[in-house]
């Protein structure tokens, strides 16, 4: 949406650690670099693992903490994309409409995602702060299409790649369930 969340993110599928962002008037706004920050991370699901971030007081500077070494990152992004490339070629053909291949894509998903209760049942037992290592791929696209496992943001995130890859415009949204997430 931003120049800064472009940035944001094109530095983050790096795996770079510390981002500097003293170039962005906006970013001086701790909130507003917050909220750039997350929505980098959501509508780009190739990001993975990050399971934290600081920013300096000045609003200058980014560090982000990630799960896994840049290496494994990197090999997780491309299982990814070589898989959701292949999917594509299997469920999606020139002619469909938008609307048949949203539903082509819900459909695969349904077929083969399963709703992973135990990572959700470990992220409520860590009052959603975080998971523990198992099942952190649940969260991202690699649960959802390199395991088959996932929660709903795994289902999101695979939802938007696959989108994506159609030529379909797509936003993964947020939000509260009940009031209790």
């Amino acid at each position: 949406n931003s120049a800064l969340s472009e940035y944001l993110a094109k530095n983050m599928l790096a795996g770079v650690r510390i981002i500097d962002v003293s170039e962005f008037r906006e970013a001086a706004d701790t909130s507003m670099l917050a909220d750039a920050l997350l929505e980098a991370y959501y509508q780009n699901p190739l990001i993975l693992g990050i399971s934290g971030y600081q920013i300096n007081r000045t609003g200058t500077a980014v560090k982000i903490e990630y799960d896994e070494t840049a290496a494994m990152t990197a090999q997780k992004q491309q299982e990814i994309q070589e898989k959701a490339s292949a999917i594509i070629s299997q469920i999606i053909t020139p002619n469909m409409t938008e609307l048949e291949k949203e539903l082509a894509i819900n459909q695969y998903l349904c077929n083969t995602c399963i709703y992973s209760d135990d990572a959700c049942a470990n992220a409520e037992e860590n009052n959603f702060a975080y998971v523990d290592d198992e099942y952190k791929d649940a969260f991202t696209a690699y649960g959802a299409l390199i395991n088959g496992e996932c929660v709903c943001a795994g289902y999101a995130a695979a939802f938007k790649i696959l989108a994506d890859m159609s030529g379909l415009d797509s936003v993964v949204v947020t939000g509260v369930l009940e009031g209790n997430m």
